[in-house]
């Protein structure tokens, strides 16, 4: 079976499965839609990287996009930039399968995926989160609703909420938390091992959220409900 954790860019099968179904209605849709600022999209520009597709890709590039593309219907078009850069393309993936395999759970890596989109202004990783969470039922209708807001105290689980703050932490002081700050990621019941993975996690966000900033990667439509 495949992982829970969105690992690769390449296991997206249940992510992008129901890209035509509404997985919640209108209503909840719209209540946690507020608009998210997104670098990517900024004044609905043309991608300023090109967006490859399997016939343009690199051929380095070629093999890990075929897979996308098979698993999922379509490419998503964080892959399509990434492959301007096969090694990039191949580093996502591969820190991405290491960060799936962490202690973890996979709602917890993906409030972090969220935390770190929202607060780097990636619009697109915001949407493709949002629909794993959603559509996976990793995390309550809540605690979507808080993540994206980046509002640590309104999770309906204390421990994520926790662990939310922290990873806000992280980003803001570049690691260099407050003794403070890090003793309460610890009483939420968090260990050393899972303080390091946060930063793991922030460091795979860092890549793609800004990868999709400096391109202004298009959403995908599949991704359009939940951007």
């Amino acid at each position: 079976m495949p992982s829970e954790k969105c690992s690769d860019g390449i296991s997206y099968n249940l992510l992008f499965a129901a890209h035509n179904q509404s997985v919640f209605p209108i209503p909840f849709r719209n209540a946690y839609h507020a608009p998210v600022p997104n670098i990517c999209e900024q004044g609905k520009k043309m991608a300023r990287l090109t967006v490859h597709t399997l016939e343009t890709a690199p051929e380095a590039a070629k093999a890990r996009v075929e897979a996308v593309l098979q698993n999922n219907g379509f490419i998503p078009n964080l892959i399509g930039v990434l492959a301007n850069a096969p090694e990039a393309l191949a580093f996502y993936q591969e820190v991405g399968k290491l960060n799936a395999a962490n202690s973890l759970t996979a709602g917890e890596v993906e409030v972090i995926q969220i935390i770190a989109a929202r607060t780097n202004q990636c619009g697109f990783c915001v949407a493709g989160h949002t629909k794993l969470a959603t559509l996976k039922k990793l995390l309550s209708e809540q605690s979507v609703k808080a993540a994206r807001a980046l509002a640590a105290g309104e999770f309906d689980d204390a421990k994520l909420g926790a662990l939310a703050a922290f990873t806000q932490a992280v980003m803001a002081k570049k690691g260099a938390v407050s003794d403070e700050e890090l003793k309460a990621f610890f009483d939420a019941g968090y260990n050393q091992q899972q303080a390091v993975e946060v930063v793991m996690g922030v460091a795979l966000a860092t890549l793609c959220n800004y990868v999709n900033n400096l391109g202004q990667t298009e959403i995908n439509p599949e991704l359009q409900a939940y951007a």
